[in-house]
């Protein structure tokens, strides 16, 4: 589901037929940028930032380690199926599970204990993942 989502959203922007501007007034983080790039043009004001927190290109998504202005849509789509299964790939991974079951450091007791249980049973879970 995380996979096919992913990749629904940005080859939307991909096969958009027509010109596409996006106008960003304020903080642009992560997918907000990806998203951003795949358009035709971006106005932004003079409160706009960009934050691509996973600029290494080991945590990318939906062609952030492509630029439209660089790739054709055959490419960029290419790349889309990657680091959508990629993506998905890293939510479910055991490194992810715990940075998130870190939050009861920032007093979310629950979500966190959510993803403490997630990580006690990932081992049967797992076991049903393609």
């Amino acid at each position: 589901m995380i996979y096919r989502s992913n990749k629904k959203v940005f080859d939307t922007f991909l096969d958009f037929p027509k010109p596409l501007c996006v106008a960003v007034n304020g903080p642009n983080i992560g997918a907000a940028v990806t998203t951003a790039t795949l358009a035709d043009g971006v106005v932004a004001s003079e409160r706009a930032t960009f934050s691509t927190p996973f600029a290494t290109g080991r945590d990318a998504e939906g062609c952030s380690s492509a630029h439209r202005g660089f790739a054709d849509t055959a490419a960029l789509k290419a790349v889309n199926e990657r680091e959508s299964r990629d993506l998905a790939d890293a939510f479910l991974s055991t490194k992810f599970l715990r940075a998130q079951a870190d939050l009861s450091s920032k007093g979310k007791t629950r979500p966190a204990l959510a993803f403490k249980v997630l990580i006690a049973t990932r081992p049967a879970w797992s076991l049903l993942l393609p």
